[in-house]
Order: C-alpha cells, then structure tokens, then sequence
C-alpha cells in the first residue's frame, strides 16, 4: 500500500526544472511469525521517501548542449517504532549494532543520498557525459542480463520478488562516452564507459526471506 505526491517547479525561462516526490509506504506480512523464526511482527516497512531531482540546461545550440542533472533521494522507516516485534527483529539482526539498525531506517551517507550527480555534453554526433550516474542496458522485469553496470542496494524496494532496477541501482562515478555515427545501419551507437569507482551491493533489509 502506498501513497505518492509529486510537484514540479520550473525557473529560468524551463531551462532550470527541480522535480520533487514524496511517497508513504506500508508493508505488512500476511501471516506473521513462521516456525523458524524467533520474533513475530507485523509490519516491516512504514516508510517517507523524499527524492529530489533537478536538470539545468545551461546552455543549448545547434552545435552542442551543456546540461547538469541531479538526483537525491532519502527514506525513513519508521517500522520499528510502531511493531515492538519487529524493533526487536532489527535488534537482534543487526547484533546489537546501533548503526547496523540504523542502515535499515535511513541513507546517512552522501554516498547513498547521492544517486546522480553530472555534466552532460551533448551534440548531434557523440555525447560526454562525466560524473556520478546510472547506466541502463536493456530492461527487464525480474532478470538483470545485460544490464548490470551498477550496483544494486536491497534497501531501496519494497517487494523484492518484482524490484524496480531504476530505482534500487547505485549511481558510480564514470565517464560515458557515446557516439552515433551519422546514417549508420539501424541507428546504431557505441557507447564507451570509464569507471574508477566501485560500491558493492547492498543485502535486503531485515524482514525479507
């Protein structure tokens, strides 16, 4: 169940956009504690989210585009204070570490915030984009094949038999180069990928089995 809000404000003439959404989101099991479990709860994800997500335009001709686009996003989940079984579930998953509990509830780290954040030039022939992003090859439902440039944090979904890959990936610091050769055979590209950075997965929250 989930409710979502969305609002868009435009600044510079269009060439400045800041996207804002807010969702609310609970989960409940529909058939609590199981046998091999210790800890019987109800609810595992009573969750804010706030994503924020801006492009600018800089500049824009018939020789080439400047654009600087930007997405945060951050969570709560507030679970754990409204079903003491599954605050005590957290604690007893995490072994008693307050940050391990804490890593559920919320990103705390710039690095988790940040999804993307980069510089973009464009002309009809090649693109640069350089900058912390997220690359897409192909696009499928519960199956990653060729798409798997980028990470994948569990903590972002809430129904991992059907996640949403855009939304859990884990944006790295790259350099992407593509280029599309004019009246090539099927509109063919190449794209070329540069990337120093690596982020691991990250495991599902507590509560997924």
């Amino acid at each position: 169940m989930g409710l979502n809000e969305v609002s868009a404000v435009e600044y510079l003439d269009g060439d400045l956009v800041i996207h804002g959404k807010i969702s609310e989101q609970l989960v409940l099991r529909t058939k609590n504690k199981r046998q091999w479990e210790l800890y019987d709860y109800d609810i595992y994800n009573f969750r804010s989210t706030l994503k924020l997500e801006t492009r600018w335009d800089i500049t824009s001709g018939t020789n080439y585009d400047l654009t600087v686009y930007s997405v945060f996003k951050n969570f709560y989940d507030a679970a754990h204070e409204v079903d003491s079984g599954y605050n005590n579930y957290l604690k007893w998953g995490s072994n008693g570490s307050r940050r391990g509990k804490d890593e559920l509830k919320y990103y705390d780290t710039f690095r988790d915030i940040c999804r993307e954040l980069y510089v973009e030039v464009t002309n009809p022939f090649w693109q640069v984009r350089l900058g912390k992003q997220i690359v897409s090859w192909g696009e499928t439902s519960f199956q990653r094949m060729a798409d798997v440039v980028n990470p994948l944090d569990g903590r972002g979904t809430l129904n991992p038999a059907y996640p949403d890959f855009d939304e859990i990936k884990r944006g790295l610091w790259m350099a992407k180069f593509t280029i599309t050769p004019p009246d090539f055979w099927q509109d063919m590209f190449f794209e070329f990928l540069i990337i120093p950075d690596f982020e691991p997965n990250r495991n599902w929250p507590a509560g997924y089995h």
